[in-house]
């Protein structure tokens, strides 16, 4: 019976241990609650460690963390152990730990990202060989060297190293592949071996003494090395680089070499490398633009027959000869010449932030260097082309031509508009005239359906609502107080002073008029009325009126 009670709870401590704990936050403020979570194999959420934790942090159990492991802002934290541990679903965020000497992640083959930040007292760093992980930050951190030997590598990964004072070498073997690699501010006898690395997006190498780079083909997006220390960089399997290629401000490199090069799909400058006198690229085709400036003797390109973009030699040196490269035919400006102090076309003046580290004058261990989380050495760059080539200045004058007959055609079309609308307005004249100077008319049909226009309406030209119902003659009796005055008749009550305007406008548009019979006592003898066929219909902006005129009866 025994027995069976203990078999019975070893499946229970099974089945315990192998749960898996959903919470979404696990915060671990004592070594205690490291602990409970190891009954938890697999936890859902983040696990947190509080800023109050203090001494040696050991996660045993844990085998997975679906979220991240945020470890950021613990002054007191002295190690971090996670023997179990496989896989993290997200980050691996280790910052601002002045004390912690060690991290052991010895289980460890796959997390998204991994971020060690301001960890001046660190000096081990143990991951497995082969780890999985896109992304690698190490900035200010106490190590003297990157573990990533064994990075299988990727189009996805990214490592960053900047702002290390003891680290003094980075080297990785078998990865082929990186998204970007950035090295900066290290220490400054920093080595760089990457000699199985074929293709890579950008490059950027700053304040390395040595450098190899011996497999590497292909840049899909920009190299940039500047303020390095080594006297030698040859990048003998080199072809194509997809964006610029700069190598500037190496006061000791005296030997400069790209054998394979093949094209250039951006600007190539090469600018502040006073010991470098000759230079060759012997397999060059394509280069969009070219900007060399040193103390060149020589400058070799015999297979490069134009640049797309300008292209600007200059050599302090009186020993270079321009005859190859006058012959050669840019799309920009094209300048080859010696002179005493030569610029470069476009001016970089670029600077990293955080200097090169001296571990011997490197600051408090427990005074960082840099921001919490930074992410990369800050480059401010300030480019400015120091004129326009021959092209571009054409391309100026076109555009302005063509601005210029766009304004004019633009000034036409509103003018001839402008016209348009004003013939269309003069129509109209008369209605509005009438509408402001009418006295109220008699209704015109009058009965069943008529509109009760206004008589004025008449004398404006239009009568579009004036109809009748058909069954009910059509006219009026004009009142003797309202009738217009014309020339060479009296009438025994002058018209108001509005009455004239819409006649005036009436004769303006060249129709005849013709007063009704009156008798002395100035009524009204017959009827007037409005004939539609007086004139046939005409169009207008709004669509076809007919244009009723003003007659007496039987006329």
């Amino acid at each position: 019976m025994a027995r069976r009670w203990l078999s019975w709870l070893a499946l229970f401590l099974v089945y315990a241990h192998a749960q898996t704990c959903s919470d979404a936050i696990n915060t671990i403020n004592t070594p205690d609650d490291a602990l409970s979570l190891g009954s938890c194999s697999t936890l859902d959420g983040d696990v947190v460690v509080g800023s109050g934790f203090s001494g040696v942090l050991s996660l045993i159990g844990v085998k997975e963390i679906k979220g991240s492991l945020r470890c950021t802002g613990v002054p007191n934290l002295q190690s971090i152990a996670a023997a179990d541990l496989k896989a993290i679903g997200e980050s691996l965020e280790i910052h601002d730990l002045p004390l912690a000497t060690s991290l052991t992640f010895a289980a460890l083959s796959s997390v998204n990202n991994i971020s060690a930040v301001n960890l001046p007292s660190l000096k081990g760093f143990q991951f497995p060989f082969n780890i999985s992980v896109s992304n690698i930050l190490a900035d200010n951190a106490g190590i003297e060297t990157v573990p990533v030997f064994g990075l299988p590598g990727g189009p996805a990964l990214t490592l960053t190293v900047i702002n290390n004072a003891h680290i003094q070498s980075l080297s990785l073997f078998n990865v082929t592949q990186l998204q970007s690699l950035t090295v900066a501010g290290n220490n400054n006898k920093m080595q760089l071996a990457m000699d199985s690395l074929q293709t890579i997006n950008n490059i950027n190498i700053w304040n390395v003494s040595k450098i190899s780079l011996a497999n590497l083909q292909s840049v899909n997006g920009s190299l940039q090395m500047s303020s390095n220390s080594f006297t030698n960089l040859t990048l003998p399997s080199l072809q194509t680089v997809e964006d610029s290629l700069t190598i500037d401000d190496h006061p000791n490199l005296s030997t400069l070499s790209f054998p394979s090069l093949v094209s250039v799909s951006g600007s190539f400058q090469i600018a502040g490398n006073p010991q470098v006198s000759s230079f060759a690229l012997p397999n060059a085709t394509s280069i969009e633009a070219i900007d060399f400036t040193g103390s060149f003797d020589i400058i070799s390109l015999p297979h490069l027959k134009s640049v797309t973009n300008y292209l600007n030699i200059q050599s302090s040196s009186a020993n270079l000869d321009c005859s190859q490269i006058s012959s050669l035919a840019a799309g920009g400006s094209k300048t080859c010449e010696t002179t005493p102090n030569p610029e470069p076309f476009i001016s970089v003046n670029a600077t990293v932030v955080y200097p090169v580290q001296d571990p011997e004058s490197a600051a408090d261990p427990a005074a960082p260097s840099s921001p919490t989380g930074s992410a990369a050495p800050i480059i401010q760059t300030t480019s400015k082309p120091s004129g326009l080539g021959t092209g571009a200045k054409i391309g100026v004058a076109i555009g302005c031509i063509i601005l210029f007959g766009l304004i004019l055609v633009a000034l036409v079309f509103l003018h001839i508009r402008a016209r348009r609308r004003r013939r269309a307005t003069a129509g109209t004249n008369g209605v509005r005239a009438a509408e402001i100077g009418g006295r109220g008319g008699v209704g015109v049909g009058g009965g069943e359906g008529g509109f009760g226009k206004r008589i004025s309406g008449m004398f404006g030209g239009y009568g579009n609502d004036m109809q009748g119902d058909g069954n009910k003659p059509r006219g009026f009796v004009y009142p003797a107080e309202e009738l217009p005055e014309l020339p060479g008749k009296t009438y025994a009550h002058a018209p108001p002073a509005e009455i004239k305007d819409p006649v005036a406008i009436y004769e303006r548009k060249r129709s005849v008029w013709k007063p009704p019979p009156y008798d002395s006592d100035t009524n009204l003898t017959e009827p007037v009325e409005l004939d539609a066929a007086a004139a046939p219909p005409r169009p207008t902006r709004w669509g076809t009126r007919r244009d009723y005129r003003l007659s007496a009866s039987g006329r």
